[in-house]
């Protein structure tokens, strides 16, 4: 009977201690489940964190190529208008000799133009950047990449790249992420190098003097104000063919009307085509001080004053195929000063002219 006893509390304490090594046993599993549920929430919330800041990032990045791309449109409309430099007007004749603009002018006034509009766009957007937990840096310098010359003049070229180098954004909240690279955009549809390459072209091979004599000498025995209007309705005519080479064909109409410039009375010429509309308008008494020095130092005026009888111009040549910005199209200025203009006296009527 002792014995069995006995057995009974071997047998009891066996059940309590399998029991309590059971217990034991699920408390550590459920330890260990306990454990690797909190790692994987915690990466599930890391991950979510940084989601949320590398969209923020890439919602950055299309903000600022957005601002590059709008601040270098702007800034190819003014170099147009100013007629290719950074001056606020650009003497492609001067004294009767051709400065049209080099293209290492061109890409400084395209550059420093579009780094104004970029940067003061930014400053726009500092506060609300800020407040989201990003850093954007001030722009250094606008890369501008032309297309080939040889493209332009044998194609109706519309584009060109605009690059704000070194760029840095920062997102701080809720995790740290940035970029530091270049920022690149595409700029579209503006003809601004076709225009810039043939009409460079034009005259530095001296055309328009040579358009103008050519058409005075054919139009004897007019008087100089008839011969000079004819000349001008030729040059715009070779102006309008030249840079409208690829087009679809159209006529060109010409006429001579009244207008205002600077305030005076004055008589211009206005030539029409499909896509291109040709002005020139005589500038009175102009400055003789149109030599310049260019401006070159790109990131990526001293003037001679000169005297003597002289006659000038403003040649605006009008873009109508596209309209950069959905509100007006690019319009090329030029500016053009003769001195001494070398014009053959007409001989008598019943007299050949190369006789």
């Amino acid at each position: 009977m002792e014995s069995n006893g006995n057995f009974k509390g071997i047998t009891y304490s066996v059940i309590v201690t399998v029991a309590l090594v059971g217990i034991l046993g699920a408390l550590i599993g459920m330890s260990y489940q306990s454990s690797i549920g909190s790692r994987v929430g915690g990466s599930i919330v890391e991950k979510a964190s940084q989601d949320v800041s590398d969209q923020k990032l890439e919602n950055t990045k299309a903000t600022i190529a957005g601002a590059l791309k709008f601040g270098t449109m702007l800034s190819a409309l003014d170099v147009a208008a100013q007629g290719g430099t950074a001056d606020s007007l650009t003497y492609w004749e001067c004294n009767g000799e051709p400065q049209p603009p080099e293209l290492n002018e061109v890409l400084f006034a395209l550059s420093n133009t579009s780094i104004q509009y970029f940067n003061s766009y930014l400053k726009t957007l500092k506060k609300d950047l800020k407040e989201k937990f990003i850093n954007v840096s001030e722009c250094d310098c606008v890369a501008i990449k032309p297309p080939k010359k040889e493209i332009c003049m044998n194609e109706d070229c519309s584009s060109f790249g605009s690059g704000a180098k070194d760029e840095k954004i920062k997102v701080t909240f809720p995790t740290n992420t940035s970029y530091d690279g270049d920022i690149e955009v595409d700029i579209s549809p503006i003809r601004f190098w076709m225009f810039y390459y043939r009409l460079y072209d034009f005259f530095k091979n001296n055309k328009l003097l040579q358009v103008i004599q050519q058409s005075m000498q054919a139009n004897c025995p007019e008087d100089a104000l008839v011969k000079y209007e004819i000349a001008y309705q030729d040059v715009c005519r070779d102006l309008i063919k030249e840079l409208s080479r690829h087009d679809s064909p159209g006529g060109i109409e010409c006429k001579t009307i009244k207008s205002e410039y600077e305030g005076d009375d004055h008589t211009e010429i206005l030539c029409t085509h499909k896509y291109i509309d040709c002005r020139i308008v005589e500038t009175g008494a102009p400055h003789t001080d149109c030599e310049r020095d260019p401006r070159e130092d790109i990131c990526f005026s001293k003037k001679d004053y000169m005297q003597g009888n002289n006659k000038g111009i403003l040649i605006e040549l009008k873009d109508k195929k596209y309209k950069p910005l959905g509100e007006k199209p690019m319009i090329f200025n030029i500016h053009a000063v003769f001195i001494g203009l070398n014009i053959p006296e007409c001989k008598p009527i019943n007299q050949p002219i190369n006789s």
